[in-house]
């Protein structure tokens, strides 16, 4: 029979759209696909069970088969799902560790989890090591959110290396002068987010610019400051173009060289001296709200033993007029110190007390510290607070990593408030002779990332993840 047609080529051939009306009202349609190509569907010869769906053979023979979204990464066996391999988002496609949420959060039993450990998923630290030398390191945060970390080599040669993800497990690595030996360096993102390098070379401060944010490649070198020059610290200006604070090893001076462009090939003024009155054991420099300079020091007066902690303010972006007044003068204090601005805009210093060894903390008044509200002893147990590095927290509080002398230990001071009156003292890694040269970042995931030395042969740069804001092995908030 032919519906539409003269001339059928089956039993029932229908041109067209097939119709079936319901006894009532309705009706429902097939309709085949205006160029329908040349098909014919088998039907199975029984009714499957409840929930199956039609699936073709690819030839047209139809059976009964469970629903199912086609290929999946998960592996179902009922009532379980599982994921072995790689990392899930759910809410984000910026996945960080195996897990991440974004959005709304983690409700538990229908009741929303606040706070970022509220999952109750407990999380560890994680180290990670290589070989390598931590002779006041250099680590910041690239524009992917990544560590960078500027170090020596065993043979002391500067080198990068570019973490791939949080922990550093993964990573590039770059000699970046090969030619010339180096002990100390520091590293900051330059404007165009990749790195620039100020690091030490005998006497003289060599800057290398890299060219790309892994800092692979051939880097731009230049020496803009030539004789008496240690200790180097770098900073990045409002004007984009690096600011290096160092000590002069000759004269036993603070000196700042400003640079006239981002790689440093040239200074744009005479490099300044800011004190002249026997400063020593390194520089601690930062940017202060004002977009000038603010650097803490160690002042030896003359050798004698009145050494104090000072601090210089920047009056301009090139330093070449300052202010500086003595922050803590009460026994042989300020080596060593770490600065940072804190959320309340305000400048806070670690530094070591060495006629107790005790770790201190000063937190000032004002933005040139030419007053202080806070100075307080952090840890006093043995001989410790050697080599601080001190950074804010993703809650604004400080943050300070230190040596353990006694125990040759790597230890953390979490602040429970701005001035860091009050805080928590723990260990973070005991295994050999670890943390006398340290230097510390907070992570995209806004949890400390702290690098390290180990003071063994092979010598190692170990970097240490925080898994949690308390830096605790395993722990959660409930």
């Amino acid at each position: 029979v032919g519906i539409g047609t003269t001339t059928p080529s089956s039993a029932l051939d229908v041109f067209g759209t097939l119709r079936l009306s319901g006894a009532t009202s309705g009706f429902v349609g097939f309709a085949p696909a205006a160029v329908a190509g040349a098909i014919t569907y088998t039907l199975p010869s029984a009714d499957g069970a409840s929930g199956e769906v039609l699936a073709t053979n690819g030839s047209g023979v139809l059976s009964w088969a469970a629903a199912g979204g086609g290929a999946s990464q998960w592996t179902t066996a009922a009532p379980n799902i599982s994921f072995a391999t790689g990392s899930v988002g759910v809410g984000t496609s910026t996945i960080m560790g195996k897990l991440s949420i974004g959005g709304g959060g983690i409700s538990i039993d229908g009741v929303p989890q606040t706070g970022r450990w509220n999952s109750r998923v407990p999380l560890g630290n994680t180290t990670t090591s290589f070989t390598g030398l931590v002779n006041n390191t250099g680590m910041t945060i690239g524009i992917d959110g990544l560590p960078v970390i500027a170090y020596p080599s065993v043979t002391n040669r500067l080198t990068v290396a570019k973490c791939l993800d949080l922990s550093c497990a993964t990573r590039t690595t770059t000699t970046i002068d090969a030619s010339s030996p180096t002990a100390w360096s520091s590293i900051a993102i330059s404007t165009d987010g990749f790195p620039v390098i100020a690091y030490e070379v005998g006497n003289d401060i060599m800057i290398a610019k890299c060219i790309n944010a892994e800092c692979t490649g051939e880097s731009t070198l230049s020496t803009p400051v030539v004789g008496n020059a240690d200790r180097p610290n770098i900073a990045i200006g409002t004007d984009g173009n690096p600011v290096i604070a160092y000590y002069n090893n000759n004269a036993n001076d603070l000196m700042v060289a400003k640079c006239a462009n981002t790689a440093c090939s040239s200074l744009s003024t005479p490099v300044t001296i800011l004190d002249s009155d026997w400063t020593s054991s390194g520089t601690a420099m930062a940017i202060s709200t004002d977009g000038f300079p603010i650097i803490a020091y160690h002042d030896g007066a003359g050798g004698f033993g009145a050494d104090e902690l000072r601090v210089a303010k920047c009056s301009n972006d090139a330093c070449t007029a300052s202010s500086v007044v003595i922050v803590d003068s009460d026994g042989n204090v300020g080596a060593q110190p770490s600065i940072t601005i804190g959320i309340d805009n305000l400048p806070v210093i670690a530094y070591y007390d060495a006629t107790n060894g005790n770790l201190k903390v000063a937190h000032c008044a004002n933005a040139s510290c030419s007053s202080v509200d806070s100075i307080t002893t952090l840890d006093s147990t043995g001989l410790t607070g050697q080599t601080p590095e001190i950074m804010i927290g993703a809650n604004g509080l400080p943050i300070i990593a230190y040596y353990d002398a006694s125990n040759a230990n790597e230890k953390i001071a979490i602040c429970s408030t701005l001035s860091c009156s009050a805080s928590s003292v723990r260990t973070l890694d005991s295994v050999g002779d670890v943390g006398y040269y340290q230097t510390s970042a907070l992570g995209a995931d806004g949890l400390p990332i702290i690098a390290y030395n180990e003071i063994a042969t092979p010598y190692l740069v170990k970097v240490l993840k925080c898994g949690n804001d308390r830096c605790l092995n395993y722990w959660t908030h409930h």
